[in-house]
């Protein structure tokens, strides 16, 4: 009898070793394969936070639309959804990001001493809320983007245009949703990525002015960001060899408007603009 509840006990015992070592074996592998993957899992969960976010529709690539006063993108937790009509394919060169460069190349060609705004939601809601020239200002921006966009898909967009040779200024505002991920990803911090590319241009176009303006705070929910956002900064301002314009001073100091935390009210879209552009 007693032989028979020690056998009983260690067939007990065998099976709970068999059963935790297996859940441990699945949580190592499972912790190997996130390793070596994160990178395309950090990509996949952005794609996935940006189709969330954004909502079905999405803005225009390049705007070269009528200046008309708009409102400003509405409130999301890190991207608002666009709330924009889809766009005439006559006058925008493509209903969603994809490169298509023919009719945008025909019309920024006919501009001289254009300017090119360059950036994400923050760039677009200053696209909607200024009273920008039409002639002059275009404006490569995506909602919800960072590095990847930047260094896949807009730099080479921007690179055709400055082959043109009617560039005065490119203004490029990227990095805050960099920040975003970087707060869980560090290796999504890309500050001096974008430092090294914009440099490249400074070489390749030596005639064109580059200004990197700065990125600027978030308030409510979202002020978690703000000391990534001054590691950011500091890092392009020590680098990065485009003109530095402190608009995150210039907003530290007076103050700003924001219906979410994230993205600026009309009065701050057009500060930022004029600070930009030193209009005075």
């Amino acid at each position: 009898m007693r032989e028979k509840r020690l056998k009983q006990r260690r067939m007990y015992i065998r099976r709970r070793i068999l059963f935790f070592g297996g859940i441990g074996l699945l949580a190592a592998l499972s912790a190997f394969l996130f390793w070596k993957y994160r990178e395309k899992i950090g990509g996949w969960v952005q794609e996935r936070i940006a189709a969330v976010r954004e909502g079905p529709e999405e803005s225009p690539a390049v705007s070269t639309a009528d200046s008309t006063t708009e409102s400003p993108p509405p409130s999301s937790e890190t991207e608002p959804p666009t709330t924009e009509t889809e766009p005439d394919t006559e006058s925008s060169p493509a209903e969603t990001w994809s490169i298509a460069i023919g009719p945008a190349l025909e019309e920024f060609s006919k501009a001289e001493g254009a300017r090119i705004w360059v950036g994400d939601s923050r760039t677009e809601a200053l696209r909607m809320n200024v009273a920008y020239d039409p002639e002059l200002d275009f404006f490569i921006a995506k909602i919800g983007e960072g590095w990847r966009w930047f260094s896949g898909e807009a730099l080479p967009y921007l690179e055709e245009m400055l082959r043109i040779g009617n560039t005065d200024t490119v203004l490029i505002d990227l990095g805050v949703n960099d920040c975003a991920l970087s707060v869980t990803w560090p290796e999504e911090f890309h500050a001096s990525d974008y430092a090294a590319e914009i440099n490249r241009l400074i070489d390749t176009y030596p005639e064109v002015r580059f200004c990197f303006y700065s990125v600027c705070p978030c308030s409510g929910s979202y002020e978690r960001l703000n000391p990534e956002i001054d590691r950011f900064n500091a890092v392009m301002q020590a680098e990065c060899r485009a003109e530095y314009i402190d608009t995150a001073n210039l907003l530290k100091s007076e103050g700003f408007g924001s219906p979410d935390g994230l993205h600026y009210d009309q009065e701050t879209c057009v500060r930022i603009y004029n600070y930009v552009l030193g209009i005075e």
